[in-house]
């Protein structure tokens, strides 16, 4: 068959016609025998250019079409939508980049229209070789599951929520709001967090459209984008609900007392419990692993003080069914146990932030281990960060958050001494460095130190020393801003939602700059200090815009389309040796192990090529990438 073949050279402006002569490009395409139009225009992606371009393709009768322009990865579906609209196959149009690979990177005229010429007959080698490729559509859920209930998961589901879908927003804890209901100050202006996070911590639970799962583990996830289907374990609390009005008279009841992890240890709480005054939803759990009942002890105690008969002692777990189009992961963090030197009493910045908390173990008063109030506190930066040896990476908000605590024990204990230590000064949000010049003034002591890590503390009788290496600080506390690390079960929900985890173990982004909120694997996203360190303001930032993401991905009605240029597996060629299998970036391909050999899942395919590329003995084959395709695009550079 002959084809009818038409060549498109845009100037682009002046950005390619001032380096390539488009001219004698244009007349080096007219001079290949099939080629039966030959336009050169000035910005082929205006809309004048696009009509003219329907146009010829209708006139001309084209069965195949060059574009010699910009990058693919700018216009190729502008252009794909230009001549499906003119009736052409969009597939049968190949883009030759004389921009990017040619205009912007030689500039002597001659080699460049040169350079040009080879990359136009790549694309007439190439496109002769192309196929036809239709495509294709899928129904899919509307609903979404939202991984987490701090304050990234809320957000998440909040938006979710308000375009009238149902979110389950699934909370391994069993209350919401993540650490930041911890605080009692946010910097950088010193809100009140309570009054912040409350009213929206209510909307959470009277939302009708979210259907809330605290106490709750994601077990299991399998399916694809538009149709994934978790499975979900509700633990029991052993409180009925309807009943139950927070009221606390089990709680002193129970003969059982363990630390809460909740204070970071620095107080008791019994096997049924509320983490702290005031958390949401307000109903106490039993901690089974503690419970005299789980030891084979009769005791009722905590069922007999309740006066509305509401601890149920014969709650199961349920497990719970979820099927959703997409999915927001937002597990939160956890911090750096850094060493610790042998130092006994040395607080992290967590606890330090409970203790001075109304609804901390002390009720906000800054105390010791013996009762007594400090004369002075040293402040350690970095504990764990920036230091090949832990983790190599900035946190980011801890500079701001270690301000925060030394300005609130000035004003917690009169006359109090704040000893920083630190390597550099990290204030890189906005407002953060008018907060630094604000409370930064009452800071006693600021000792720079090339790398904190190699502080050695010792305690000795009521105090703490601080070598810094040619400078010694004696303080009564010692606080340290540990590293944020990703949860430790991370990994665990990363391989059961299919998706890669980066070197410091966060979830892995689609793209860290022009794709933040998604994930390699299609319909999983991703919010807050799950893919890295962050504050409040930009954790609620990227759960709306991984909401957002979602929201336009998976519109009730609408069809989802997928991807064309995937991959197809030969079945007679496939060995089964599985090679493809773990390489594949988008959790795309799995064994069949009646047939014996690799199949792709065309909805999650992307048509990266990487399992064509490893396949041993050619079974893999992308649709639109093929080795003839590849090799005519050789030989027409070479030519």
């Amino acid at each position: 068959m002959v084809e009818r073949i038409g060549v498109f050279v845009c100037d682009c402006g002046t950005n390619i016609s001032e380096v390539v002569d488009t001219k004698e490009l244009a007349a080096a395409g007219a001079r290949d025998a099939e080629v039966v139009e030959v336009k050169i225009h000035r910005i082929w992606c205006s809309e004048e250019g696009r009509e003219e371009m329907k146009r010829a393709v209708r006139e001309k009768n084209l069965s195949r079409v060059v574009i010699a322009a910009c990058s693919p990865r700018q216009h190729e579906e502008t252009f794909r939508k230009t001549l499906a609209a003119a009736g052409l196959n969009p597939y049968l149009m190949q883009m030759a980049n004389i921009r990017e690979q040619v205009a912007w990177t030689t500039k002597d005229k001659t080699l460049a229209t040169k350079k040009a010429m080879s990359q136009l007959a790549a694309a007439l080698k190439r496109v002769r070789r192309q196929k036809p490729l239709e495509r294709t559509d899928m129904e899919c859920k509307k609903d979404f599951l939202v991984a987490g209930a701090g304050v990234a998961g809320m957000a998440a589901a909040l938006t979710l929520a308000r375009k009238n879908r149902t979110v389950y927003l699934v909370e391994r804890e069993p209350w919401i709001g993540g650490k930041a209901v911890a605080f009692e100050d946010v910097f950088p202006n010193l809100e009140c967090a309570p009054c912040m996070l409350e009213p929206r911590m209510d909307e959470v639970l009277h939302n009708e459209n979210i259907v809330l799962l605290t106490n709750s583990s994601i077990d299991n996830v399998k399916g694809f984008f538009g149709n994934f289907e978790a499975q979900v374990t509700q633990k029991a609390r052993f409180i009925d609900a309807e009943k139950c009005i927070g009221c606390g008279a089990c709680y002193d009841a129970c003969p059982v007392t363990v630390k809460n992890s909740f204070n970071a240890g620095l107080s008791g709480r019994h096997a049924i419990y509320s983490a702290f005054a005031g958390a949401l939803p307000n109903l106490p759990v039993i901690d089974t692993e503690n419970c005299l009942r789980s030891k084979g002890e009769e005791c009722t105690k905590c069922r007999d003080a309740c006066p509305f008969g509401a601890v149920d002692y014969g709650q199961k777990d349920k497990a719970i069914t979820i099927e959703a189009g997409a999915i927001v992961a937002a597990t939160g963090y956890e911090l750096f146990g850094a060493p610790a030197d042998g130092a006994a009493g040395v607080l992290d910045a967590f606890a330090f932030e409970r203790m001075l908390s109304s609804t901390g173990p002390t009720g906000g008063a800054i105390v010791k281990t013996d009762g007594t109030v400090p004369e002075s506190i040293a402040f350690l930066h970095c504990a764990g960060s920036r230091d090949k040896k832990f983790k190599e990476y900035c946190s980011g908000v801890c500079c701001a958050y270690m301000i925060k605590l030394s300005h609130l024990a000035g004003k917690k204990v009169e006359g109090i001494k704040t000893h920083h230590v630190f390597s550099d000064w990290c204030l890189p949000g906005r407002g953060y460095q008018e907060f630094f010049n604000r409370c930064s003034g009452g800071i006693t002591e600021a000792v720079r130190v090339d790398n904190p890590n190699d502080v050695k503390i010792t305690a000795g009788g009521n105090a703490y020393t601080l070598d810094c290496g040619g400078k010694t600080i004696t303080a009564g506390m010692v606080v340290r801003a540990p590293a944020i690390i990703p949860r430790r079960d991370a990994g665990q929900l990363a391989s059961t939602l299919g998706i890669p985890l980066d070197k410091d173990g966060f979830f892995a982004l689609e793209h860290d700059k022009i794709s933040p909120a998604a994930t390699t694997t299609r319909g999983v996203y991703v919010a807050g200090c799950a893919a890295g360190p962050k504050d409040i303001a930009q954790s609620v930032l990227q759960a709306q815009a991984a909401a957002g993401m979602a929201l336009h991905s998976l519109v009730p009605g609408e069809k989802i389309e997928l991807e064309v240029a995937t991959v197809t597996i030969d079945e007679k060629q496939c060995g089964g040796c599985r090679v493809c299998v773990p390489l594949c970036p988008y959790q795309a391909i799995a064994y069949d192990s009646e047939k014996k050999t690799a199949v792709v899942n065309e909805v999650l395919c992307r048509g990266c090529g990487v399992c064509a590329s490893a396949c041993p003995s050619g079974a893999a084959k992308n649709k639109h990438y093929t080795a003839e395709q590849i090799f005519a695009e050789i030989e027409g550079l070479l030519s």
